[in-house]
């Protein structure tokens, strides 16, 4: 991956555990003052296996989906053989966190039953304890976490289709027909995708290195104003209503 980042995150829960980074990259010139970060792990419980398994099903990526100004934006990080991961967000919102095997496919909503949200303060530690039911799916035993983070419920977050995909990700937000999770139409949800073939999924592409990963960062060229107000959101000299490429981050043409 371009910008792989480390697991480590935890969510509050037996099954998760991991310490926070700082979130600092030494040689980054900007650290967004938005951006956050939580360290966890994923704990299969009384069992230990060789690569992160349960019961035989790859755990690969844990991401966390939040709903800002009426838009979906989600953050992705990929879990460590060892359950541990780390991943970038922006703070003081409310994040429901889903975890993916290799092929894309939701395997665990992280729900507690009487909560179903992370509201994350700012740097934070997060532990999921899962284990298997009686027909043979995840669930999670127990979440545990730190002062910075609060588990709560609420309605907006919840998944009444039990697909594993909180259910104001599925709805058509911007009005094109397609689920918000997956604008591209191909049953998968574009987070765990590398669309681009840069070796990074979508959810953790970080391509101006402040910190937030794209889809959750609204001041993509670092100036200081957020992308709906800033005239040349990608700071190549072309304002944006003369620029075909407004929402290309990179100036890569794509």
């Amino acid at each position: 991956m371009k910008k792989k980042l480390i697991l480590g995150c935890l969510l509050s829960g037996s099954l998760i555990t991991a310490g926070c980074g700082d979130g600092s990259g030494g040689s980054d010139q900007y650290i967004n003052p938005y951006a956050t970060v939580v360290n966890g792990e994923v704990v299969q419980q009384s069992v230990s296996t060789a690569g992160f398994k349960v019961d035989g099903k790859d755990l690969s990526y844990i991401a966390a989906f939040s709903m800002e100004n009426g838009k979906v934006v989600y953050s992705v990080s990929n879990i460590n053989n060892d359950g541990t991961f780390k991943i970038n967000l922006k703070k003081n919102l409310d994040y429901s966190f889903v975890i993916f095997d290799p092929a894309g496919s939701p395997v665990l909503y992280v729900s507690d039953g009487a909560s179903n949200v992370f509201f994350i303060r700012g740097e934070t530690y997060v532990k999921i304890i899962v284990n298997l039911d009686q027909t043979g799916n995840v669930v999670v035993e127990k979440i545990e976490h730190d002062q910075n983070s609060e588990l709560k419920w609420d309605d907006l977050f919840k998944d009444g289709d039990d697909d594993k995909i909180p259910d104001f990700a599925e709805n058509d937000n911007d009005g094109d027909g397609k689920p918000d999770y997956d604008e591209d139409g191909d049953g998968t949800f574009d987070g765990v995708v590398d669309k681009d073939n840069d070796s990074v999924v979508e959810g953790s592409d970080d391509t101006d290195d402040d910190h937030l990963p794209d889809p959750i960062d609204d001041d993509d060229d670092n100036d200081g104003i957020p992308d709906d107000q800033d005239p040349d959101d990608d700071n190549d000299g072309i304002p944006d209503d003369q620029d075909s490429d407004s929402d290309d981050d990179d100036d890569d043409g794509n």
